[in-house]
């Protein structure tokens, strides 16, 4: 006796794999927002952070290598930058 037959075994099995797929892809798609979300914010932070304490000689300069530390650390990644550059 079956319930769905072949063909209907099929299908559940292909809606279940879209399912799935789609669930994979919204966590990238999640995971890569949240992480440019941090990068503007992080940028936003040092920029303000930097007219504070320029006059003081301590400004963090943004580049290919800044950017990657503050977007993957946050707030200890730009706690760590200034920490470099004062030592520095």
């Amino acid at each position: 006796m079956e319930i769905f037959g072949s063909q209907g075994f099929i299908w559940i099995i292909i809606g279940l794999a879209a399912v799935l797929g789609i669930l994979a892809f919204n966590s990238k798609i999640r995971s890569g927002l949240k992480w440019l979300v941090r990068a503007a914010v992080g940028i936003i932070a040092v920029i303000l952070i930097n007219t504070v304490l320029a006059p003081a000689g301590m400004a963090v300069g943004i580049n290919f290598i800044t950017l990657p530390v503050i977007a993957l650390l946050g707030i200890p990644g730009i706690v760590m930058l200034y920490g470099l550059q004062f030592i520095i």
